[in-house]
């Protein structure tokens, strides 16, 4: 039992890392260069030999998956010391936090 729940956690897993990569290998499919053609001329009309023009991209969208404790490893904290009582040497908690997958989408413009 605990095998097959371990074997269905593993495949959200890798659906979940797999969706991530398709994702942003989609976002970079974009053009990075491009050709601009005509003449820079000053206020009054006149043109303007050799000009240096620098056009910048106007909006950026970025894609982040980020993910901690991927493999659900438990770490445990220091049983109890109280010799006297009935929960003593019981380990009642764990120091690890659950697996945590944080997804972001930024739109910078």
């Amino acid at each position: 039992m605990k095998t097959r729940i371990l074997r269905c956690a593993r495949k959200r897993f890798l659906g979940l890392l797999s969706l991530c990569l398709v994702l942003t290998v989609t976002a970079r499919a974009q053009v990075q260069t491009g050709r601009i053609v005509g003449a820079v001329a000053d206020a009054q009309k006149a043109a303007l030999p050799n000009a240096t023009v620098t056009v910048t991209e106007g909006s950026r969208l970025q894609f982040r998956a980020e993910a901690f404790n991927v493999t659900n490893a438990a770490s445990f904290n220091a049983p109890n010391a109280q010799i006297d009582t009935l929960t003593a040497g019981r380990v009642a908690s764990t120091a690890s936090l659950p697996r945590q997958i944080q997804f972001a989408l930024k739109y910078n413009f």
